[in-house]
């Protein structure tokens, strides 16, 4: 409400500024009247915040509803309350949003990044989530989760391996019924993200109990010290992304305790002569998903997100989930050997 409180004093300004400008240019007769029906033009961070905001919204969160002004025929100020003509609004403002991007792209990109926060409440949404009220590819494809889990916990049984292989297979599926919550929900649920965030943190820790005894550095006197930096470092991180809500923070969190288990678990191999084609076979599915994984970002960044499923494209987070579940039983193979 604060948000929308500031932009609603800056575009009465605005508006007032152009008002005089246009009776000044009015009297020279270079002005056209304004077309009935047509919302009027936003100008510089103005446009921005606006692009970011239509680009955001979805109409399942009825999240805008347009404001009548007495000056003209519609105003360009959002408000959150109901909005069922969102998407002819969408198109109606589709040309001005994309002449901004060409002139402006940093601008535009902070300002949606901001927006999500402050409207959506969370800190990272996805292409799905713009063009869908439901994003059912990114839900039902952690199914993939799913599968991985149970032929980790069926081959740990099998070989007997440590109780942590068993807990990084519950970890998994914790983060499976987490994911599957944050994607159902489209995007729009804060505590949804971080039940599918905080898990998979917690199995980034998993895998560093899975390597114990097997490297010098698991083994005292230095395991306390690598336990203290993949574990409670690692959380205290997590306490400052749930504060700042920055994506950044979780990403660089998760990626250090990925690599410093994997590395590890890759040093202790060659000591113990074990075969590291799984290992090169896990690091070969990660990177594959996480290079789809920035891509899918950087269409989102652009204003690029495909509309269809038809579009190969739509399809990038899906298998992001894929590649990353099987990537995770790589891992544990190799961890088990």
């Amino acid at each position: 409400l604060s948000s929308a409180a500031v932009l609603e004093s800056i575009f009465e300004q605005w508006k007032g500024d152009d008002l005089e400008l246009a009776a000044g240019a009015s009297s020279q007769g270079r002005v056209r009247p304004q077309r009935a029906g047509r919302p009027q033009r936003l100008r510089g961070d103005a446009v921005a915040l606006h692009c970011a905001q239509r680009r955001s919204a979805r109409p399942r969160q009825r999240a805008f509803r347009r404001v009548p002004d007495e000056n003209a025929s519609e105003s360009a100020v959002w408000l959150r309350g109901a909005a069922p003509e969102l998407r002819q609004v969408r198109r109606a403002d589709s040309g001005s949003c994309r002449q901004h991007r060409t002139r402006g792209r940093s601008t535009a990109q902070d300002a949606r990044r901001i927006d999500s926060t402050a409207m959506a409440g969370v800190a990272i949404r996805w292409c799905e989530s713009e063009v869908r009220d439901f994003e059912w590819s990114n839900t039902l494809s952690n199914g993939s989760f799913l599968v991985a889990a149970l032929a980790g916990l069926r081959i740990a049984r099998r070989r007997r391996l440590p109780a942590t292989f068993l807990a990084a297979e519950a970890a998994l599926v914790i983060v499976f019924a987490g994911s599957v919550a944050f994607h159902a929900t489209a995007g729009g649920s804060w505590f949804a993200e971080l039940l599918d965030e905080i898990p998979m943190g917690l199995l980034a820790f998993t895998y560093l109990l899975t390597v114990k005894d097997v490297h010098a550095w698991t083994r005292p006197p230095h395991w306390r010290s690598v336990l203290w930096a993949g574990g409670g470092g690692a959380f205290a991180g997590y306490g400052v992304y749930v504060y700042r809500r920055d994506h950044a923070i979780f990403s660089l969190i998760f990626t250090a305790q990925c690599l410093l288990a994997g590395l590890l678990a890759f040093d202790a191999g060659k000591a113990l002569a074990v075969p590291r084609g799984t290992w090169f076979a896990f690091l070969g599915l990660i990177l594959t998903g996480k290079v789809i994984w920035e891509y899918e970002r950087h269409l989102y960044r652009t204003d690029a997100c495909p509309a269809t499923a038809t579009d190969p494209r739509f399809w990038c987070h899906a298998l992001w989930h894929v590649f990353s579940a099987a990537a995770h039983h790589a891992a544990m193979v190799y961890h088990g050997d």
